[in-house]
């Protein structure tokens, strides 16, 4: 008879706790075959009061859980409250500058670069803003994110993206030291390197290799759904995931 793959998922802090995470909980493989039917789990497992952080380090899986990531009573208040109003001054802000920059009259090489930088910074904020309000703002950073493409939506929105345009933003900032550079200290030489159409190209080439730089952040997780047992919930998925394709193997199959 074939032996049958299960999970024992054991918690192990009080249940007291307001909002209980995923790291509340162990997940142990056992197997169950007709050798060991009818053995009490709890004698093939150590006491939970002698478990050692190096022991639960081995036995939770990892997994995409919000409240791990930061620590959750300065990551609620900044990203939570701070951030939306931020947010609110950077998308007015940035606006005006796009508008105003973007008229006929207004359209000089600095001004192209000084617009880019623009769209950029407010980019950064942008994307991540959703998840930042459904996690943060609403205070659902304590419930289990699934399913597996949402967790690839948070890690790309919240994290990959963000990153890219603010790699571009800094590199605009370095084009833009460039061109000034050449208009105060070269400028005859501003005439042919500093024309609309050369800027244009920078601009494009810069947005380019600042999507490559960050290109591989894209493909460097994999998510794998994984059932556990939650607060009062007997199957909720969670994302269990490994950062390089070596590690699929061994952390996200069964």
């Amino acid at each position: 008879m074939l032996a049958l793959q299960r999970r024992a998922v054991i918690r192990t802090q009080p249940a007291a706790a307001m909002y209980p995470t995923m790291s509340n909980y162990i997940i142990i493989e056992y197997t169950n075959n007709s050798a060991t039917d009818g053995v009490n789990l709890s004698t093939l497992l150590p006491p939970l009061a002698n478990l050692t952080d190096e022991d639960t380090n081995q036995t939770i899986p990892d997994y995409l859980n919000v409240t791990r990531e930061l620590p959750i009573q300065y990551a609620q208040p900044m990203y939570g409250y701070v951030m939306p109003l931020l947010l609110l001054i950077t998308i007015v802000a940035n606006t005006l500058i796009v508008v105003v920059l973007s008229k006929r009259h207004m359209r000089t090489p600095t001004n192209a670069v000084l617009m880019a930088m623009a769209l950029s910074d407010m980019f950064t904020l942008l994307f991540p803003a959703p998840w930042l309000f459904y996690m943060y703002t609403f205070g659902n950073h304590y419930k289990p994110l699934s399913p597996v493409g949402a967790c690839y939506a948070w890690n790309v929105m919240n994290e990959v993206i963000p990153a890219l345009f603010h790699t571009a933003s800094i590199w605009l900032t370095l084009a833009l030291a460039v061109q000034r550079y050449i208009y105060v200290c070269h400028a005859p030489v501003a005439r042919t390197w500093c024309t609309m159409p050369r800027v244009l190209k920078c601009v494009a080439w810069i947005s380019v290799l600042a999507t490559l730089h960050q290109s591989t952040r894209f493909v460097d997780r994999v998510y794998e759904p994984l059932v556990i047992k939650w607060r009062d919930q007997e199957h909720v998925t969670v994302c269990q995931y490994c950062l390089h394709q070596l590690c699929v193997v061994e952390c996200c199959t069964d």
